[in-house]
């Protein structure tokens, strides 16, 4: 297999994708309202894992990248 086709780092990507999408979806799931209507508040570790969870994504597409377009 090619390392530089572009074929070969789909497989990243979809992972990449895959667990954007979901972490995504678990956030909105958090903050949508409950059975008594009330939504929940924002805790202090919330402020903490929410932006490391998503800047996670964002290196891993900036590994993406970087392999994609190679040395």
């Amino acid at each position: 297999m090619n390392a530089n086709a572009p074929s070969s780092h789909l497989p990243l990507l979809y992972m990449i994708g895959g667990f954007l999408v979901l972490y995504t979806l678990y956030v909105v799931s958090l903050f949508r309202p409950r059975k008594s209507g009330r939504r929940r508040h924002w805790r202090t570790h919330d402020w903490l894992w929410v932006p490391l969870a998503g800047l996670t994504g964002v290196v891993l597409l900036a590994l993406w990248w970087h392999l994609r377009i190679g040395p």
